[in-house]
């Protein structure tokens, strides 16, 4: 294995063993991530179930998911709410919206707000209850948008929730009496899941060609084999420019190696100096051949009859 080919195995060494140890180094040892500690649930449910008149088949009370609106007297509300969090505080809104549409948007002419329940709560729940008398309901939608006298005039109930115990809940159901003659509630149930955080520290580690090392390992591991390596590979380094062969400036790209030249010259001419060795070459227009003779290294230009050489010092190893 020849010299060179081992310092260039050492001097990749360095390089990879290098930006190994920079990532590690600058990598820290110890991060912090996101720990769920417990999950906070907030839930709220609207039952119903409706009082019907002048009916045979269901009875005086039924719970559906869909009433008959000509059966419908009453409907019993009752909203129930449970969170992890125990106390705080509520407000429940019943609205009536009267609406219609202008151009591409919607317009809302009056809001009639027929409910209102507010109060306070312990041990993380609690329930309301309120009676809807639709008969009556529809009687005031009904004079109302008379008096606005709008046509294509559309009307919306809903039913608002809000809670407040350190975080918001809100909460809307929305009362629907379709135009098949039904009445029916979207979004009976809402819940709530905030996950609650805490900071937690835990090693860091590096992945390397798909292995996961811990920092403080890499760093060792990568630290190591580049102490190594870099003392050998800066000595190398000053050997291969001790021993790198001179070279004449301006004139290397025509020299020609020859340690074995045999000389049939009749004039012999010294050159004291690099440039007239240059002078000669741009008189000739030939080659320099390079020859090592014990403490000089000779560069020589033949040019028929004649040589020309100049003689350069070896430094002394």
């Amino acid at each position: 294995m020849s010299k060179r080919y081992v310092f260039a195995l050492t001097l990749a060494g360095v390089i990879v063993f290098g930006a190994l140890t920079a990532l590690a180094w600058t990598t820290p040892k110890q991060v912090v991530v996101k720990e769920i500690v417990r999950t906070e649930k907030r839930e709220g449910l609207l039952t119903h179930e409706a009082h019907l008149i002048n009916n045979t088949i269901y009875g005086e009370y039924l719970v559906s998911d869909y009433y008959p609106s000509s059966l419908v007297k009453e409907i019993n509300l009752t909203y129930h709410y449970d969170s992890t969090e125990l106390e705080g505080k509520y407000k429940i809104v019943g609205i009536v919206e009267y609406k219609t549409k202008v151009k591409s948007g919607e317009v809302v002419l009056w809001r009639d707000e027929f409910l209102k329940r507010v109060g306070r709560f312990s041990n993380g729940k609690f329930e309301e209850s309120y009676t809807l008398n639709v008969s009556n309901l529809n009687e005031k939608i009904s004079s109302i948008s008379k008096e606005l006298g709008v046509k294509r005039l559309e009307t919306s109930v809903t039913f608002n929730i809000f809670v407040e115990n350190g975080k918001r809940f809100n909460h809307t159901v929305k009362m629907i009496e379709d135009p098949t003659g039904l009445i029916y509630f979207e979004n009976v149930k809402n819940v709530d899941k905030v996950p609650i955080y805490r900071d937690k520290i835990v090693k860091n580690s590096l992945k390397i060609v798909g292995y996961q090392i811990d920092t403080n390992t890499a760093r060792l591991v990568f630290s190591v084999p580049l102490l190594i390596l870099l003392p050998f590979t800066v000595y190398s380094t000053a050997l291969q420019v001790r021993n790198r062969k001179p070279k004449l400036k301006g004139v290397d790209r025509y020299v020609v190696n020859c340690d074995k030249l045999r000389m049939n010259a009749d004039k012999i001419v010294i050159l004291e100096s690099k440039d007239d060795l240059k002078k000669v070459l741009e008189m000739t227009d030939k080659p320099i051949i390079k020859r090592r003779n014990c403490e000089f290294d000779e560069y020589i230009i033949l040019d028929e009859s004649t040589a020309y050489i100049y003689r350069n010092k070896v430094k002394s190893q």
